[in-house]
């Protein structure tokens, strides 16, 4: 997979900071030192600065406790030791509160095969980070009751989730469990 930009005869600057700028996840072109060229307003309005703020010199949007993993990974990119780097990341909000976000950062190269440039594409992921924990914490309060619980979609009757007592008191595992409807389980009980 090519991953360099085409030539500028199949797509203009114009071209890409537009695609760029349309883009619905925020985006960042930034030179090897990290200082931005290009910064989507997706990105501006994830982050709550304006376009005047976003390019200051002095602005650091990555977290402190990032700095030296971001560093590492233009590196590593710089010495063509991996194409494409994906990780969580955090961001600074401009009000100094932390988001955490997936991070997709790439190098670009230039007609000289050297890279000039990256390209990070930036996905707030707070909110399913959240739901995880929620989720988490529903499994560890229905797997800690005595009581058979299980979840019935209402239109379907299919058990969407169950809890460990209710395998155990049915004889089923979790698997076949969420692979049943109530109609098997009220069979099974008769």
């Amino acid at each position: 997979m090519n991953r360099n930009f085409p030539d500028q005869s199949q797509l203009s600057e114009d071209d890409l900071q537009g695609i760029i700028g349309l883009a619905p996840v925020g985006m960042i072109v930034s030179d090897v030192e990290g200082k931005f060229i290009y910064v989507n307003s997706a990105l501006m309005d994830l982050l709550g600065y304006d376009h005047n703020e976003i390019y200051r010199v002095d602005l650091v949007v990555t977290s402190s406790e990032d700095l030296g993993i971001n560093q590492q990974i233009r590196q590593r990119l710089l010495e063509g030791r991996d194409q494409t780097v994906v990780m969580e990341k955090r961001y600074l909000h401009k009000s100094g509160r932390s988001i955490l976000c997936l991070v997709s950062i790439a190098g670009l190269r230039n007609k000289n095969n050297q890279i000039d440039r990256f390209v990070e594409q930036i996905i707030d992921i707070e909110y399913r980070k959240k739901m995880e924990k929620s989720a988490d914490l529903f499994r560890s309060i229905i797997n800690a009751s005595r009581d058979a619980m299980y979840i019935i979609d209402p239109n379907t009757g299919k058990i969407l989730d169950a809890n460990l007592h209710s395998c155990e008191l049915l004889g089923y595992s979790y698997e076949e469990m969420l692979e049943m409807y109530v109609a098997d389980i009220e069979v099974s009980l008769s």
